[in-house]
C-alpha cells in the first residue's frame, strides 16, 4: 500500500476519464511527482497496479508499479510543468551524457518508447532532436506514443515449452497444469497508460482453458480411483 502521504485524489474508484500519465516503482518519485502536480493544481488520481495478481512473479519492489493518471488535457501542462522543474537538471547535463552519443533515430525511439525510459531521457531526447534541426510537435509525439501502444497491445506467442509442460503436468495430475493453464488463458499485460490486455494468443489461451479442464479430470478421476476403486 502507498503511504498516507501520497492518496488516490478521487478516493478507492478508479476514474475512467484519466488517463496513465507516468508511472514508477518508486515511491519517492511518485510523491515528488504528486507534489509538482499539487502545486499546480492539476487533478490527478493514483493507481497501484500491484494489486492485480501475476502468478509468474512473487511481489517485489521491482514488479511495483505506481500509475498516476491525469485528464487528457492535462498532458501537455504536466509535460511543461516537468521540462521546467528538470530544465536545471537538463542544462547541467554534459556533451559526454549518453544520449548525446544516439542517432537521430535512436533517440526518435526514445521518444517513442518513454515506458523503457527515465523522465530526464524522456525530456532530453526531443531538446537534442531540435538541436539538431529536428523539432517534434506535440501531434507527432502523440502520434508515435499511439504506435507504440499499438505495437504493445499485441499478443504473444506463448513458448512452446511451457504448452508442453502443462499438458504433461495435466495429463498427470499435477496441480502445476492448472496453474499454467491459468496463466496461459488469464494472464494479461498493462501497457504504459494503463490498460490491460490479453498477453498470449487466442490459440495458446485455447491450450490454458483445455490444461485446466484435463487437470481436473484427471485429478477427480485419481480421487475416485483411490477412495473408491479399491
Amino acid at each position: 500500500m502507498l503511504s498516507n502521504e501520497i492518496t488516490p485524489a478521487n478516493g478507492s474508484h478508479r476514474d475512467n476519464t484519466l488517463s496513465t500519465y507516468r508511472k514508477f516503482n518508486d515511491k519517492a518519485l511518485a510523491a515528488e511527482l504528486i507534489e509538482m502536480l499539487k502545486n499546480k493544481g492539476i487533478i490527478y488520481e493514483l493507481e497501484d497496479s500491484t494489486q492485480f495478481f501475476d502468478p509468474s512473479y512473487a511481489y517485489n519492489e521491482a514488479t511495483m508499479e505506481i500509475r498516476i493518471r491525469l485528464q487528457q488535457e492535462d498532458f501537455d501542462k504536466a509535460d511543461e510543468m516537468l521540462a521546467e522543474y528538470y530544465k536545471p537538471i537538463l542544462d547541467s547535463l554534459e556533451k559526454d551524457y549518453h544520449l548525446y552519443s544516439f542517432t537521430d533515430e535512436e533517440l526518435m525511439d526514445v521518444v517513442a518508447k518513454p515506458d523503457e525510459w527515465g523522465i530526464v531521457d524522456q525530456l532530453l531526447a526531443p531538446r537534442i532532436l531540435k538541436e539538431r534541426g529536428i523539432e517534434l510537435t506535440q501531434q507527432v509525439i502523440g502520434m508515435l506514443k499511439r504506435n507504440r501502444l499499438k505495437d504493445l497491445e499485441k499478443t504473444e506467442e506463448a513458448p512452446r515449452y511451457l504448452i508442453l509442460i502443462g499438458y504433461t503436468s495435466s495429463l498427470l495430475g499435477g496441480l502445476l497444469g492448472i496453474i499454467i493453464g491459468w496463466h496461459l488463458s488469464f494472464f494479461k499485460k498493462t501497457l504504459p497508460d494503463g490498460t490491460r490486455h490479453y498477453a498470449y494468443r487466442t490459440s495458446d489461451r485455447d491450450h490454458g482453458t483445455r490444461m485446466i479442464l484435463l487437470s481436473a479430470i484427471v485429478l477427480i478421476s485419481l480421487t475416485i480411483w483411490l477412495y473408491w476403486g479399491e
